[in-house]
């Protein structure tokens, strides 16, 4: 007899298998049988929840993302912007590096998401709203005399490429040590602009 699981606890199961199996097998490979198995469901107990394996991939992402979303929140309510920005990079950076399955499966969603023209728009979509985050952030902290008269779209900018992008060279060469790179990171993105 199959003891039945809350449904918080079956999709729990469902993402971690997911995520294992697009690993890997990559995104192609993957199949709704084999994640179904691999979470202890059966396939029409899937589909009950996600109608094919795209829902499933968007949906294990956006719960890796859970804990960005509140570092996002935390920025928000920092004392002060530049703190707030130092204390993001720190837990950030940190996040992803402790959470490494996680990382390769958000490249994984990022590499999905650039062939299929529905996902791409759905991320580009996410990419403008931090964007505007970031530089809604920047423009506080200027606005509070935290920062220097910096182009406050720019730094957004500048933040969202070099912080995100230090993630791929973390991954790829030990030399980028996630202390320096957080360091370096806090120094260029925040430090150097203060008043």
């Amino acid at each position: 007899m199959t003891v039945k699981l809350p449904r918080e606890e079956r999709i729990q199961h469902i993402v971690e298998a997911a995520v294992s199996e697009f690993l890997e097998k990559g995104y192609d490979g993957a199949s709704m049988e084999a994640i179904a198995k691999r979470a202890g469901i059966s396939k029409g107990g899937l589909y009950h929840h996600f109608r094919n394996k795209d829902e499933v991939l968007v949906f294990a992402n956006q719960v890796f993302m859970e804990p960005v979303e509140e570092l996002m929140r935390q920025l928000s309510a920092s004392a002060t912007v530049a703190g707030g920005l130092e204390l993001y990079i720190l837990h950030y950076i940190n996040h992803w590096v402790t959470h490494r399955k996680e990382l390769e499966f958000y490249f994984l969603v990022m590499d999905k998401a650039f062939r299929d023209p529905n996902l791409l728009a759905a991320f580009g979509d996410y990419a403008g709203q931090m964007l505007e985050f970031l530089q809604g952030v920047y423009q506080a902290g200027i606005d509070a005399g935290e920062f220097a008269n910096i182009d406050a779209r720019k730094m957004a900018i500048t933040f969202l490429s070099a912080v995100d992008g230090s993630l791929a060279y973390i991954m790829l060469n030990e030399a980028f040590e996630p202390v320096a790179v957080i360091e370096a990171l806090q120094e260029i993105l925040v430090t150097k602009y203060k008043n």
